[in-house]
């Protein structure tokens, strides 16, 4: 039976959809003397400011969301009662073995696409607290373990980096108890052996009040010619401790474990989450963008000096709305004002740093995601979604890309015809100019606009339509 007081369930009750996203959002304060410092410190300051801001969109909620149902599910089941959670801690073996599975979640989208600070917000939402367990034990409470891999190169140095993850958090309990049922150390994993090390790391877990594991930057571990087997075990290895999984994984990834055998592919791949960019096309996604920046402009101090209104559509296109080259491109176009004796970004500033060669990289991601969409071919695998989405958002966007798409080539065309004078005045005006980093290329054709089904063809493979 489930006890109303129950602290591992009570601290679920506050997580209204309203709450989750004040307690993801975070925004650091202002920058400030800016101007006093030389260029690359102050470029870099903004940089790693800007990389800090966390505002929370639709699909983050509805993402965070899920997490939390998962965790309080998982709590319900594993901590009904004060008395019954010191049972199974002092038998944990025997409950380990009558603990339902979970199995684990992929979240995938597109690098750079914020699949890290989901994930780092997430971690805030149940704050470390202690619980009184009763009979003398007070024990650390955590929510959601978060863990990135670095060097980990086995499943054994992922266990021992979780176990060391949710370690650090327990308080001293002093003599109590708890003391005869004392966990034992790294010593454990000094052994290799594999099955004392989970167990020992599902049993700190327990102990703690985890209800979630999260695991990040997985793409690190899948350098080598056995990289595929050894993601594919350690995530099976981490399901093993039987607590709700989230793991993070960029499209190519998914593909090498799209490769494995049918018994790996549904356990690991069943039930993902599709990390998109940010759009424009859905009014809230619109407004949670520019919500966004008009944060980084407060957290800039002003040195962002744009108009979120009428800029927030270019910025996205220069983007693909992946916030990694956001943060990126605001970089460089605050490193070339400095050099120009500047101490503000204006849209000018921007569209220079889009062509300029520190973003070239970048800029071929964004044209080649924007040729994904239109014509259905891409240059890597790294580009294409493994998995449908939902089908009324991918015709939405699908339609936005084909106006796009339409109204380039118009304008473009327009552009094309103007006189020399006339194309003066034009980018004077402050429309685009040509990228100067390359030679424009002509041929004796004319220009003709992309057809409808072209740009079918290439939103759905981008989403992950198959026909």
């Amino acid at each position: 039976m489930i006890s109303d007081s129950s602290p591992w369930l009570t601290r679920f009750a506050a997580l209204t959809d309203e709450e989750i996203e004040r307690r993801t959002r975070f925004s650091p304060p202002a920058v400030t003397g800016m101007d006093s410092l030389n260029p690359g410190v102050a470029t870099r300051h903004l940089s790693n400011t800007l990389s800090q801001i966390f505002e929370p969109t639709p699909a983050s909620l509805h993402i965070h969301r899920r997490m939390v149902d998962a965790a309080e599910q998982f709590a319900r089941e594993a901590f009904p009662s004060r008395e019954m959670f010191r049972r199974r801690l002092y038998n944990f073996e025997g409950y380990q073995s009558e603990m339902s599975p979970w199995n684990p979640v992929c979240v995938t989208g597109l690098s750079g696409g914020g699949k890290t600070s989901l994930f780092v917000a997430a971690a805030r939402i149940l704050q470390d607290e202690t619980v009184d367990a009763g009979a003398g034990h007070t024990l650390p409470l955590i929510g959601l373990s978060y863990l990135a891999i670095e060097d980990e190169r086995s499943e054994l140095d992922v266990l021992q980096s979780t176990w060391r993850a949710l370690s650090r958090k327990r308080p001293d309990v002093g003599a109590s108890p708890y003391e005869r049922a004392r966990l034992q150390t790294d010593d454990v994993f000094a052994k290799k052996k594999l099955k004392d090390a989970r167990k020992n790391t599902a049993l700190m877990a327990y102990r703690s009040g985890c209800c979630g594991v999260i695991v990040d930057e997985m793409q690190f571990m899948t350098q080598g010619s056995t990289a595929n087997t050894l993601v594919t075990k350690t995530l099976l290895e981490l399901s093993y401790l039987r607590f709700p999984f989230f793991f993070a994984a960029n499209f190519n990834l998914v593909a090498k474990l799209r490769s494995r055998p049918p018994q790996d592919r549904d356990r690991l791949l069943s039930d993902p989450i599709v990390v998109l960019p940010d759009t424009l096309v859905f009014e809230a996604a619109a407004n949670a963008w520019k919500a966004y920046l008009r944060v980084c402009v407060r957290v800039s101090g002003n040195v962002i000096a744009l108009d979120m209104e009428k800029d927030a559509e270019p910025l996205l296109s220069y983007t693909f709305g992946l916030r990694r080259k956001f943060i990126f491109m605001i970089k460089q176009a605050y490193g070339r004002a400095r050099e120009a004796g500047k101490f503000t970004i204006q849209m000018r500033d921007v569209e220079e740093a889009y062509k300029s060669t520190a973003y070239f990289t970048h800029r071929k991601d964004v044209e080649s995601l924007k040729a994904l969409e239109v014509t259905g071919k891409s240059e890597s695998k790294e580009f294409v979604c493994p998995f449908e989405v939902d089908s009324t958002e991918m015709m939405t966007r699908q339609k936005r890309a084909m106006e796009e798409s339409d109204r380039v080539v118009a304008e473009q065309m327009v552009v094309d015809s103007l006189s020399p004078a006339e194309k003066l005045l034009y980018h004077q005006a402050g429309g685009p100019r040509p990228d100067s980093g390359e030679k424009a290329k002509t041929s004796g054709r004319v220009r003709t606009a992309v057809s409808g089904s072209s740009l079918i063809a290439g939103s759905n493979q981008f989403h992950g339509r198959r026909k």
